[in-house]
């Protein structure tokens, strides 16, 4: 009774183990574009503030180099400003 209770467990453990490759986990995921747009969405929509769509912007700026290019109101502007100020050596 007990080995059988031990075979069900290798089992179990072993069927639930994530065998994919750490460079395919890191694939998956929202593309970097893709969560800025969500974020503007959310912040048109008042559901996230000025400061948390900065740092989403920031980070996607910092992570990709790339540059973005959309309107912004004075809200979001004077966000986008604190987090560049915070950022600076």
């Amino acid at each position: 009774m007990r080995a059988s209770r031990v075979v069900i467990l290798l089992t179990l453990v072993a069927c639930g183990r994530d065998r994919t490759p750490d460079g395919e986990r890191a694939r998956t995921g929202p593309l970097p574009m893709d969560t800025v747009m969500a974020a503007l969405q959310d912040y048109h929509a008042k559901r996230i503030g000025a400061d948390s769509t900065a740092v989403i912007i920031s980070r996607y700026i910092q992570r990709t180099g790339r540059v973005v290019n959309f309107e912004m109101d004075a809200d979001l502007l004077a966000a986008m400003q604190r987090q560049a100020e915070r950022r600076a050596p």
